[in-house]
């Protein structure tokens, strides 16, 4: 049935939640199932003159005012909690009836983005009794992708993230059932342990679990369920193995139905993608200002409470802003991504390159990640990209991968996750020992290999304090995340607009508690995080090797000055022994292997007359600008040492 008068609500709906794209191609007419532009939401609409029955005008001429309510009360869940518990839907100041609204759309996904104390619970709880109390898995009905007739709706499944949440919805579902005696003697069984359960005799019934916002249980615990009716209270804070278990449920058939309720956490997952990209979803969205008491003084209360801007975009305001847990903000990753493809990219001479390697089972694939300097930009620029994902090769075929993305690239530095790779990172040396001995055209390049290292999340790195020049040791992963951070927030790295999976990954990414050391521990979103280590290795890769607060290299050499007061010929540079041979420091050049010598955007040190006392003044050239911010200049420091400078990126 679908109403041919629609409320003025459906028609506005009409026009915004259209298809941003075609949809997946049909296995049987090999065509979009819709296209782009579309309207593509599952309702019926709502009347505009609240005849909800079929053939309204010709069956209530045999029926009573009593029979017409209820038969109204069958379709329309405002009407049947007026008439049988005496609940009536909130209105705004300005008269905007946002529960009505909500509770009378047909479609069959249906998003709530509320602010607080907008009644989001009681929406739940009447959608919840109207469905039980009007359903029953011993009534056939008809089911119109079978074309055949079926058992009727039985269950309605309740999940939230925390166990307050499911006592505050069944203890309002009692409290409203207990208004009527005749709703009170359908029910057969109510239960609160191990978990809330209310069925009635017909054989519907409503069963609620609690998951944990961050412990998957509710996973395991509705795994076997089945549902008519899902309704995800909170549901930017269930975890992620909760919701994919709720989206296999929604293929039990064609006609389960789905109500998400949430405040936004800012999350870029599965409420974010219902609300902003799912067009299929009818999404509500209504501040607080909504809420019918709301006033200056409850405004000012409020601020007063929600201290910080984001926590006001989020509770009040219910927009997605930031997440407050997320570890890549949004308008970093937005402004780091760049319309080109990585299969445009070509390797140049004088940029300098690392690759970042994460390994994983057959299941997840190997990732690799070429990431790039750009000296003329100053910016890191993501300019390959491989998944390795060949069922029982996986492994060998990261290797292989490895080889070919060295002989293309020349990176400088490769770095290895030693989690699932501890035994090809052997291999993968011992590749590049072999290479010494061999003669081939790419033998030379290959000898790269032997310098791999890998990298354990785990463990402790030593840095140096800028100002003391004292060692620290810090936890490598958080220093490797906080890292990757800086350089999104400086502005410093670009990847491809067309990169879906690291962008996703990006904003997915988020910490989910602090341990009891004070380090973070992160989360992988929906898409996982294996893109993301793969390119946070390559950006390490520069930190740890180039960086001045975590490479030191301390000189034996010495330089002999003249006697005490005497200066040097001002046309005569410091000598320094090094070994049996005397090097005049204007000679100086950075010492990488021969296949690198292309590279000379590091830092040249000279000695300058005129120095005394056993020590001399140095001067520091930097051919390319290596340093965190582009505008620096830094065209002389004091030195004790000499050869190549590693600055800070």
């Amino acid at each position: 049935m679908e109403y041919h008068r629609l409320d003025e609500y459906c028609k506005g709906c009409q026009k915004a939640r259209l298809a941003t794209k075609d949809g997946p191609i049909s296995s049987e007419t090999g065509e979009p199932v819709y296209k782009a532009g579309e309207f593509i939401v599952q309702c019926k609409g709502i009347p505009n003159d609240e005849k909800f029955v079929p053939k309204y005008d010709k069956i209530v001429k045999t029926l009573s005012e009593d029979e017409i309510t209820t038969a109204q009360g069958l379709y329309d869940p405002v009407i049947w909690a007026k008439d049988k518990i005496g609940w009536e839907p909130r209105k705004s100041r300005d008269g905007t009836e946002y529960q009505k609204t909500i509770l009378r759309c047909s479609s069959k996904r249906k998003v709530l983005r509320l602010g607080r104390r907008l009644g989001k619970t009681e929406v739940i709880v009447i959608s919840a009794l109207h469905f039980l109390f009007n359903n029953s898995p011993k009534v056939q009905r008809w089911d119109e992708n079978l074309r055949d007739w079926v058992d009727g709706f039985a269950t309605i499944l309740i999940l939230t993230p925390y166990l307050s949440q499911q006592k505050l919805i069944f203890n309002r579902i009692r409290q409203l059932i207990d208004k009527n005696p005749e709703l009170k003697n359908e029910i057969k069984r109510d239960v609160s342990t191990p978990f809330h359960e209310i069925e009635l005799y017909n054989g519907a019934k409503i069963v609620g679990f609690s998951s944990g916002a961050k412990s998957g249980s509710g996973a395991e615990t509705s795994r076997g369920q089945k549902a008519d009716f899902i309704i995800l209270d909170e549901m930017d804070y269930l975890n992620e193995a909760d919701m994919e278990t709720i989206i296999a449920l929604l293929m039990e058939h064609s006609d389960v139905k789905l109500l998400c309720s949430s405040t936004p956490s800012g999350r870029r997952g599965y409420f974010y993608n219902f609300c902003m990209e799912k067009m299929d979803f009818k999404e509500f969205h209504y501040p607080s200002m909504v809420n019918p008491a709301w006033s200056p003084r409850m405004e000012a209360e409020l601020r007063e409470y929600y201290k910080t801007e984001i926590g006001w975009q989020h509770e009040i305001l219910a927009e997605f802003g930031e997440a407050t847990t997320t570890v890549f903000q949004n308008k970093y990753v937005e402004h780091a991504m760049q319309n080109y493809r990585y299969s445009e990219m070509q390797r140049q001479d004088n940029w300098i390159y690392s690759i970042g390697v994460d390994w994983n089972d057959t299941e997840n694939g190997s990732k690799l990640v070429v990431t790039g300097w750009d000296p003329k930009e100053a910016v890191f620029r993501v300019v390959d990209k491989v998944s390795v994902q060949k069922a029982g090769w996986t492994q060998l075929g990261a290797i292989d991968e490895l080889v070919k993305l060295n002989r293309v690239w020349r990176p400088v530095y490769i770095y290895l996750d030693e989690g699932y790779g501890a035994t090809q990172i052997e291999v993968i040396k011992q590749k590049g020992l072999e290479a010494r001995y061999l003669q081939g055209h790419n033998s030379r390049i290959d000898e790269n290999l032997a310098n791999v290292k890998g990298i354990n999340f785990s463990s402790k790195i030593e840095t140096y304090d800028p100002v003391t020049s004292q060692p620290i040791k810090k936890a490598l992963k958080p220093f490797m995340v906080e890292n990757t951070v800086r350089r999104f927030e400086q502005a410093q790295i670009k990847f491809s607009s067309y990169d879906e999976v690291l962008h996703k990954q990006l904003l997915g990414y988020e910490i989910v508690r602090v341990a009891a050391s004070g380090a973070p521990v992160y989360e992988a979103g929906v898409d996982g995080d294996h893109e993301l280590d793969a390119l946070m290795l390559s950006l390490l890769a520069f930190q740890m090797e180039l960086s001045e607060f975590t490479n030191r290299e301390y000189s034996t050499n010495i330089t002999f000055s003249g006697r005490i007061g005497e200066s040097q010929e001002e046309d005569k540079p410091a000598i320094i022994l090094d070994g049996e041979e005397q090097v005049k420091t204007q000679e100086l050049k950075p010492q990488f292997p021969s296949s690198r010598t292309e590279y000379t955007s590091f830092s040249i040190i000279e000695s300058i007359p005129g120095s005394y006392h056993g020590t001399s003044d140095r001067r520091i050239y930097n051919v390319e600008d290596f340093n965190n911010d582009r505008r620096s200049t830094r065209t002389s420091r004091p030195t004790r040492g000499r050869g190549i400078r590693r600055s800070s990126f």
